[in-house]
């Protein structure tokens, strides 16, 4: 069986998201992409994309758009943050980093991901700057 159908037939038995990518060793946002693919309706090659001739056709389109991304949690499991199948605030918090390095592994994790990455790195280079200079200072670490 295929992995995608594995994971088809994991969902369909109700497991969440996170349990199906950690049974399968994939990462949650595989699964959900996954989920997605399955969901999306196959176009005939050469066939035109409909445009939606009235306000209740656009509200079915948006609707369905809509149930595709239900059980996508944005807020609490973002899948910039859960690339590699560990959240990154599970790995700052194991190792015990404090402010300016959580921050860094934080924004250096999710750069590529997330569609900022230049952003994100000169963010990331701030908070790695402000640990230095605190050591520097003589600050203790914990």
């Amino acid at each position: 069986m295929s992995k995608k159908a594995e994971i088809t037939k994991l969902l369909d038995k109700g497991l969440p998201v996170k349990d199906v990518a950690k049974k399968l060793k994939v990462t949650p946002a595989y699964v959900y992409t996954t989920r997605w693919l399955a969901k999306k309706k196959p176009v005939a090659k050469g066939a035109k994309k409909k445009r939606p001739s009235n306000l209740l056709q656009v509200v079915q389109q948006t609707k369905e758009a809509m149930d595709l991304l239900e059980g996508m949690d944005t807020v609490r499991h973002p899948s910039h943050y859960t690339m590699g199948g560990i959240e990154t605030w599970d790995f700052i918090q194991a190792k015990r980093l404090g402010y300016n390095l959580g921050n860094v592994v934080k924004y250096v994790s999710r750069a590529d991901y997330k569609g900022q990455d230049i952003e994100d790195l000169k963010k990331a280079r701030q908070y790695l700057d402000r640990e230095i200079e605190w050591r520097e200072n003589g600050n203790v670490i914990f």
